[in-house]
């Protein structure tokens, strides 16, 4: 959820903690706090790749985040690539979003807007990976060759490799799953985001209703 205000990030579901390098700050997100990447800075959060547990996907996948760039260009903001034969979403030249998947791309049309939060997901289905920005499909390319188990590093806020790709902006409510979600499941997720961050009292503790 990266709703700490620093220091480490816990995973909500498993043990997939997260840990700074150059620190990490925190600002409002799409639900209670955010993680605030500073490009200049070559701020990142990471698990190391002999302590994640469940990360090394190599077949079906989904993976989402929000994301508020506070600039543009050829960044990565979730990555467990490896050499290319991993996954990764990042922005491009040009603004748009990227899924990659064990070499293949599937690129948005919708371009990353400053200042703006937007819903990300990346799903391969052992057939294809596909790109959704705000509960909408924007493209998708044929991919059926498995993923290697990469033994790297996961990475929020940078590739895995390329100095020059820090994130710059805020990642919120990060998800990571074995399997695709179903078009249906990708509308709730960004549903329930929209609902959090214009409810009422949804800033107080980072939900609305019964949590005021």
């Amino acid at each position: 959820s990266l709703d700490e205000a620093s220091g480490t990030r816990n995973d909500s579901i498993g043990s997939n903690n997260l840990a700074p390098s150059n620190g990490v700050g925190s600002a409002t997100g799409i639900v209670g706090n955010a993680a605030d990447f500073e490009k200049d800075n070559s701020q990142y959060l990471s698990i190391s790749g002999a302590a994640q547990n469940g990360l090394d996907i190599t077949q079906d996948l989904t993976v989402i985040s929000w994301v508020k760039p506070e600039s543009t260009s050829a960044l990565t903001f979730l990555d467990k690539n490896g050499n290319g034969e991993g996954y990764n979403l990042n922005t491009l030249t040009g603004s748009a979003y990227s899924m990659d998947a064990y070499g293949s791309s599937a690129v948005s049309t919708t371009l990353a807007s400053v200042g703006v939060w937007q819903h990300v997901v990346g799903v391969r289905d052992r057939a294809q990976i596909a790109i959704w920005i705000n509960s909408v499909p924007e493209n998708s390319t044929v991919q059926t060759a498995g993923l290697n188990n990469t033994a790297t590093n996961f990475y929020l806020g940078r590739h895995y490799s390329l100095g020059s790709r820090y994130w710059d902006g805020l990642l919120d409510e990060v998800i990571v799953a074995q399997r695709w979600f179903r078009p249906e499941e990708i509308k709730a997720v960004y549903n329930k985001g929209i609902q959090w961050s214009t409810g009422p009292c949804c800033h107080d503790s980072g939900r609305p209703g019964n949590h005021c």
